[in-house]
């Protein structure tokens, strides 16, 4: 648990299980390394949360990622600014990062580039996310999400799949080139989804009172 600010002088290899509490306070690094600030090895598991009132806590890498991920990430709280805010790195199926996002809000330095990119296996529970670049295994049940773009992964992996069941996305774009599976059974769109991505019994509807729209189960579905 964080009791003051704090300034990185080098970059934090996580190789085994820790929680940071950042109980509200800011851990800012210059760091310029690919892996990130804080990076998690094959063998990490790494907690993050903000157990402060106002949810202040926050991790900022001025000139590179925050989070490099090769093990296990979860996230409840806290901002996290940076190239990258969360990387999930891929080397092979049995090896890349897995993240779940239960909470927080994750920006891009400049605000244009992706605040999350994966390339492992993400799923999003809650939190804000600005723009989330995926190549992999991706599982939307919540949260907000600004853009999410699907692209196209350099290795292809055999599992790549992208599933939306909840959440809130107000942009869709998947690349020409993506080989990605795409199945929307749920959540909430600012923008059309093209019918092919809808899942067998769902139809899109739209929301004239907020101008969104969202998939629907047909009445003869279950969605149990």
């Amino acid at each position: 648990m964080l009791t003051s600010d704090i300034t990185l002088t080098g970059k934090i290899t996580v190789s085994n299980v820790v929680t940071i509490d950042l109980n509200g306070y800011t851990i800012t690094g210059n760091i310029n390394d690919v892996y990130g600030a804080i990076y998690v090895g094959t063998k990490g598991i790494l907690t993050i949360k903000d157990s402060s009132p106002k949810q202040t806590g926050s991790i900022i890498n001025t000139v590179g990622n925050v989070i490099g991920n090769y093990g296990i990430v979860n996230v409840y709280g806290g901002t996290f600014v940076g190239n990258y805010a969360l990387y999930n790195f891929y080397s092979s199926d049995s090896v890349h990062g897995t993240s779940v996002i239960y909470g927080g809000t994750f920006k891009s330095a400049d605000g244009n580039s992706p605040a999350i990119a994966n390339c492992g296996d993400l799923t999003v529970n809650g939190g804000t996310i600005g723009f989330l670049d995926t190549t992999n295994v991706l599982n939307v049940v919540g949260g907000v999400i600004e853009t999410l773009y699907v692209g196209a992964a350099d290795y292809n992996p055999k599992k790549q799949s992208t599933f939306v069941s909840g959440g809130s996305i107000a942009k869709l774009e998947v690349a020409n080139e993506s080989s990605n599976k795409i199945v929307v059974s749920g959540g909430t769109f600012g923008c059309e989804v093209d019918s092919q991505y809808l899942a067998d019994g769902f139809n899109l509807t739209y929301d004239e009172s907020n101008g969104s729209y969202g998939a629907v189960a047909d009445s003869n579905v279950a969605t149990d």
